[in-house]
């Protein structure tokens, strides 16, 4: 993504929150966690918070530039999600009222937890200890698909942060109860 196309989207986000208020959108996951880490991001991941669906999709519709898709990706089936026509940025909406921890407590993998919300930046405890020590975890409450998780998402993050170790967070494999 060059800076011209992340100046881009930053517009794109502050427009959606023009609209629908800054206190209902959320950057999350990779864009805000390769930017931190000075890597490349793939796209931006915009998630309304507030339960405005209706609303929200009839302004995505009459903007024309954004296109309903079935995003396998994200695996979580309270979420729907929008592609801009021209920019790479999902803007996904949950048929739920969220808060920026629910929404990332829907990760894969602890490194993709932070966030941008209100101007601010935000890292959970388990991205500061991805970070701190170099490993991609894939996170046990994921609600999503492992394989999904394994076959695509895995191998980006591999190629991003090559010097990262793969570990699954403890509890995957408990047959305790």
């Amino acid at each position: 993504m060059t800076p011209e196309i992340r100046q881009q989207c930053m517009e794109v986000y502050a427009d959606i929150c023009e609209v629908l208020g800054e206190e209902n959108v959320m950057i999350g996951g990779g864009f805000v966690r390769d930017t931190l880490n000075n890597v490349e991001p793939k796209d931006m991941d915009i998630y309304l918070l507030s339960k405005k669906n209706y609303t929200v999709d009839h302004w995505l519709n009459s903007q024309r530039r954004w296109e309903r898709v079935l995003h396998k990706e994200y695996g979580v089936p309270r979420f729907v999600v929008y592609k801009h026509k021209e920019l790479p940025i999902d803007f996904i909406l949950s048929y739920n009222k969220e808060t920026p921890d629910s929404i990332i407590r829907t990760y894969d993998f602890n490194i993709c937890k932070c966030y941008y919300y209100y101007r601010k930046i935000y890292k959970t405890t388990d991205y500061n200890i991805d970070i701190n020590n170099k490993t991609l975890t894939l996170c046990k409450e994921y609600e999503g698909s492992m394989e999904m998780s394994m076959k695509s998402h895995l191998p980006r993050l591999k190629k991003k942060y090559p010097e990262f170790e793969f570990k699954l967070e403890e509890g995957w494999c408990d047959d305790t109860d």
